[in-house]
């Protein structure tokens, strides 16, 4: 139970609500990709991902990334994506001192010019679509004289199907090989994982609230009183009230955890000596997991300040404010 100490002090504190961070379930994480000069073509692992600067998904693990423009030397850099994470990469291009390759602008790798493409599969009686039309024949075979640039190449196996974007360079030759028994594999284990993400969610979700109680700093200056700021809280349906105290200063904080329910948080405003001191009380949500109570208006002395708390259990909060005259009778 609160009582009253008969200071004249108005006590005044925030309640600062932090929910127990979630994992992220992302499978994928971000390329963020600069380059001076900007418009150099980007490819990640083989296949154009656009031009710079360019933001892109790509899936978690090590990448390689290729970075060309006409008139200047290739870059290229290896890059590691985390799952819900942006991996930026800023490359400076160097001038091609001679911009030619064989006799031909390096633009023309791009543009024009003929290269041999050699597509081959694990699995027998792969079709092979290139640029939305099927192949003639199934994998492994080779193109020869192909237009150089970039071509889709779908291999399709019952069920299964690998798509990729492959550039064939003027006078060189590219392979697209693909393991439909790792794609496979990599079904079964994404299913399993899938899961596994949702026995995890539902571990998580029944997670307590952290609940941080500070007391505002410009009160702490105020203050004219050693004795400590009290409060007390108890859940909805519940005898026994758990009673907290804060000392006076302005890095004072006293965090503990509520599950999930509906609370009710007591304290009492006590009389500064300076009668122009202005309080008051605020719910906002600063973002999804965390709630707020402040002081912003008039607080009246010799009141009771009741908040009702819900807590779903996951990142829902709600709130609701009381205010009660001193000579309620407090249980």
């Amino acid at each position: 139970m609160i009582r009253r100490l008969g200071l004249t002090v108005l006590a005044l504190g925030f309640f600062t609500l932090i929910f127990s961070s979630r994992p992220a379930f992302a499978a994928d994480g971000y390329l963020h990709v600069t380059s001076t000069p900007a418009g150099a073509t980007v490819l990640v692992d083989g296949k154009e991902a656009g031009k710079t600067p360019l933001l892109t998904t790509a899936a978690a693990g090590k990448h390689a990334v290729l970075v060309t423009l006409e008139n200047y030397k290739n870059a290229t850099q290896s890059v590691t994506i985390v799952a819900g994470q942006v991996a930026r990469l800023d490359l400076t291009l160097e001038k091609e001192t001679t911009p030619t390759t064989n006799g031909r602008r390096w633009g023309d790798i791009f543009r024009g010019g003929k290269g041999n493409l050699t597509v081959t599969s694990d699995w027998k009686n792969t079709q092979v679509y290139i640029d939305g039309q099927k192949h003639t024949q199934n994998a492994p075979f080779t193109i020869k004289d192909m237009e150089s640039g970039f071509h889709s190449v779908i291999l399709v196996n019952g069920d299964y199907a690998i798509h990729d974007r492959v550039l064939v360079q003027n006078g060189k030759s590219v392979t697209v090989e693909k393991s439909f028994e790792e794609l496979k594999k990599s079904w079964t284990t994404a299913s399993a994982t899938a899961s596994a993400k949702e026995a995890l969610a539902a571990k998580y979700a029944a997670l307590p609230a952290r609940i941080t109680i500070q007391l505002v700093k410009s009160t702490s200056k105020t203050s004219k009183s050693d004795q400590p700021f009290s409060f007390q809280y108890r859940k909805t349906g519940t005898e026994e009230w758990t009673v907290k105290e804060l000392e006076w200063g302005a890095k004072e904080t006293e965090t503990f955890e509520v599950e999930k329910g509906t609370y009710e948080f007591q304290m009492i405003a006590y009389h500064y000596k300076d009668e122009d001191i202005l309080g008051g009380i605020l719910t906002q949500r600063k973002k999804v997991g965390e709630g707020r109570v402040t002081l912003t208006k008039e607080l009246v002395r010799d009141t009771l300040y009741t908040f009702t708390l819900t807590y779903d259990g996951k990142s829902s909060l709600t709130n609701k404010l009381e205010e009660k005259a001193i000579n309620t009778k407090l249980e």
